[in-house]
This record gives C-alpha cells, sequence and structure tokens, in this order.
C-alpha cells in the first residue's frame, strides 16, 4: 500500500489534516490531476471539523474564482474563520482581510482603523512585509500609501520597521538603517546604523526585494538605498 493509498484511507475517515492534504493534491495537481471541484469538496469536509488551513484555503479559492464564482462573502467569511486557528497561513489571512477587504473595502465601506489593526496583527503572527507597509503608511517620507490616508508618524513608522528589520526583512532593514542615520522617528545613532548594516552584507538584497510586495519604483528606491548605506558603512 502506498502513502497516497493511506491517506486517502485517512481522509475517507474523517481526519481534517489528510482531506486537506487530498484537496492540495486535487488543487496543485501534484497526485492527482488538477480538479478544483474535488479540492474544494475536501477542503469543506476539512473546514467542517475546524482546520485553519481548510479555512484559508476556501477563503483563497473563492476569492480567485478557483473553479467557482469569486465570492468576496464567501472568502471573507473563511479569512476570518482561519484567523482564529493558528496555522502557518493565519498571518495571510489577517492581511487579507486587512488590504483588500477593510482598507481597500472590495466588500463593502472601508473601515481603514481596522485594516491598520489587522495589518499589525498580520506582523504579530509573522507577516513581516505588512509591518512594513505600515511602517510606509507612517513615514513622512513615504508617499506609498497616502490613498488610506493615515497621519504620518515617523516615531511609529519606526516602531513598525524596526519589527520587521528585527526579523530580518531586508526592506525594512534598509529603512531603520536610514532612520538611525537621519535620526528620522528616532535618536540619530550611527552604533546602530551599523549594526543594521551587518545584517545587509552578505545577502542577496536586490533578490529579497525583488520577492517584496512593492511597487517598481518603490524596489528601486530601496536597492539603491542600501548600495548607498553599505558603501557609507563599509570602513566599519
Amino acid at each position: 500500500m502506498t502513502e497516497l493509498d493511506k491517506l486517502i484511507i485517512k481522509a475517507k475517515k474523517g481526519d481534517a489534516e489528510a482531506q486537506h492534504l487530498i484537496a492540495f493534491n486535487y488543487w496543485a495537481g501534484e497526485d492527482f490531476a488538477v480538479d478544483y471541484s474535488k479540492a474544494m469538496k475536501w477542503w469543506k469536509l476539512s473546514a467542517k471539523k475546524g482546520y485553519g488551513k481548510a479555512y484559508f484555503n476556501l477563503a483563497m479559492m473563492y476569492f480567485n474564482g478557483d473553479g467557482v464564482p469569486v465570492n468576496l462573502k464567501a472568502s471573507y467569511k473563511y479569512h476570518n474563520l482561519s484567523i482564529k486557528k493558528k496555522h502557518k497561513y493565519q498571518s495571510t489571512s489577517y492581511y487579507f482581510l486587512a488590504k483588500k477587504f477593510y482598507m481597500d473595502g472590495l466588500l463593502k465601506k472601508k473601515d481603514i482603523k481596522k485594516g491598520v489593526k489587522y495589518l499589525e496583527m498580520a506582523g504579530k503572527k509573522g507577516d513581516f512585509s505588512s509591518t512594513f507597509q505600515l511602517g510606509n503608511m507612517y513615514d513622512s517620507k513615504s508617499n506609498i500609501f497616502d490613498e488610506y490616508g493615515v497621519k504620518k508618524d515617523d516615531k511609529k513608522a519606526f516602531k513598525f520597521y524596526k519589527m520587521a528589520a528585527d526579523n530580518k526583512f531586508i526592506p525594512a532593514v534598509a529603512q531603520v538603517i536610514a532612520m538611525y542615520s537621519n535620526g528620522q522617528g528616532v535618536k540619530k545613532d550611527y552604533k546602530m546604523a551599523i549594526k543594521y548594516i551587518n545584517l545587509i552584507k552578505g545577502s542577496d538584497n536586490d533578490d529579497l526585494i525583488n520577492n517584496t510586495a512593492l511597487l517598481p519604483d518603490a524596489k528601486k528606491s530601496l536597492k539603491a538605498m542600501i548600495k548607498k548605506m553599505k558603501k557609507k558603512y563599509d570602513k566599519y
């Protein structure tokens, strides 16, 4: 009996994790041909047992329209169920609720305050691009997310950049270096700037920045900043 056969038996007996894995195989086409309807069926069975990853994947299927019409109400429902469970994609559900549903208002009236709160929760759960985006929103020198009307506050910007930087999120590291160097939102401190520049040395920073959810101009600006900061502190 193969491992796949064993997995199918467990899924049919009602094991929520096995049901989730069978659904993923149908969705990704790994062990079976791609079949979104069967993926949906198995994820719904897993979700009935409260399996967090199943909630998340159902939310994304409805959001993207994978094999079903786009259904934002269903996506919103399952993302809300997802954030109540501790699992790998919990932070992403917080991000989608924050950015897509509350700040962009895809489903109902915008709620920027709640969106900011949920972005912070996404960061606390490990999605450091969310805390980096919060830093951008509060940063008086950034206009990337000005459409949300968040009041500029460099101390808050530094707080969120640092939260992401301390977890080696490279774009945030670059911002923390700049803020320590310029005394923006924090007392000027070259020793701390050097500490953070050491996190950048030896890393493929361009590749890391390319994989972040930033606009092309913002990526270009960050790459230039890192290059400048490296050169400035190379002697230390």
